[in-house]
């Protein structure tokens, strides 16, 4: 839109100025820049505070003899994890193995892996599986939601800080129609400039 104009408050004349305008289109579009800004090969990164789900637990070397045992304990779990506030589900599906279990919540970006295996039972812990690094824990399940709640709040740090970064290093301020157009030739890869709206070719 042009010729937006609006009369200037401090004129006794009746002059109009012309307005300053923006488009702060925030939609479905603030969802493409998630998965743009934080995503991998292997799918969505969630940042902990947008995720659906903010943990998931998947039992791990299940039989016969402890299957009962192990859903169980993760269904309390995930109780317990609810009550304190954080969104998790526990992936009881006995029509797909772990492995194909990790990928799939791996490609829907669910920022925390809780594992819980017999010895994990055993040893009252569980084995944690950051999504935005891969890094892997061992955590006491004593304090487990204070625990998580701390992790999820770094990892939300991390992902921010990472993004500032990669912003910062892809951008560049330019003064005048030369430098821009230099700019824009030199760095052909997605970029930031940051430039005046009076920016005139000369």
């Amino acid at each position: 839109m042009f010729n937006i104009q609006f009369e200037d408050p401090d004129s006794t004349t009746g002059d109009k100025l012309f307005a300053h305008q923006n488009s702060w289109g925030l939609s479905t579009r603030s969802i493409g820049v998630v998965v743009m800004v934080h995503g991998d090969n292997k799918g969505l990164v969630l940042p902990p505070r947008v995720a659906f789900y903010q943990a998931v637990i998947v039992p791990c070397g299940v039989t016969d003899a402890n299957k009962e045992q192990l859903n169980t304990h993760c269904t309390e779990m995930k109780k317990s994890l609810q009550k304190a506030g954080i969104r998790s589900h526990a992936d009881l599906r006995e029509n797909y193995n772990t492995g194909w279990k990790f990928n799939h919540w791996e490609l829907k970006g669910v920022p925390v892996r809780i594992e819980i295996g017999p010895r994990d039972l055993k040893n009252n812990q569980v084995v944690v599986v950051r999504r935005d690094n891969g890094v892997k824990a061992t955590l006491q399940n004593e304090n487990l939601e204070d625990q998580l709640n701390k992790l999820l709040n770094t990892i939300h740090d991390d992902m921010y800080n990472r993004a500032l970064v990669e912003r910062d290093a892809n951008m560049a301020v330019t003064t005048s129609w030369r430098s821009s157009v230099s700019s824009s030739i030199r760095r052909r890869s997605s970029r930031l400039l940051i430039a005046e709206t009076s920016l005139v070719k000369k």
